[in-house]
C-alpha cells in the first residue's frame, strides 16, 4: 500500500507533468528545476556542503513558523525517465537525511 503523503506528491508530480505538456513544453530543454524541503538539518553547513558537492545551487533558506525551508535548483530536463530519477533522487535525499520533501518546480518551455 501507497502511503497517502507519497501519494499525494506522486498525483503533485503528475499534474505538473500534465500541465507542462498542455502547455507545450519542450521536454528536451534543459532549465532550473526548484525543490523545496524541510527539517532542521536543512540549516546545517553538512548538509548544504553535500547538496552543492553533488550539483545542487542553493537558493533560499528560510524559517518558516519555527520550520527551517531551503530551495535548491539543478539543471535538467522535462522527459518523463528525467522527471522519474529527480523524484528518486529527492526521496534518497529526503530518507538520507531526515528531512522533508515539499516538492518541484520546472518552467516551461518551448525552445
Amino acid at each position: 500500500m501507497t502511503h497517502p503523503r507519497l501519494y499525494a506528491l506522486r498525483e503533485s508530480d503528475a499534474a505538473i507533468v500534465c500541465a507542462l505538456r498542455e502547455a507545450g513544453d519542450n521536454p528536451a530543454a534543459s532549465r532550473p528545476i526548484t525543490v523545496r524541503f524541510t527539517g532542521r538539518r536543512v540549516l546545517t553547513e553538512g548538509f548544504q556542503l553535500d547538496m552543492v558537492w553533488t550539483g545542487w545551487e542553493i537558493g533560499e533558506i528560510t524559517v518558516n513558523e519555527g520550520v527551517p525551508v531551503i530551495m535548491m535548483d539543478c539543471h535538467g530536463t522535462s522527459d518523463d525517465e528525467a522527471l522519474r530519477t529527480l523524484s528518486g533522487t529527492l526521496r534518497k535525499i529526503e530518507g538520507g537525511y531526515g528531512l522533508t520533501y515539499e516538492g518541484w518546480t520546472i518552467p516551461a518551455t518551448t525552445e
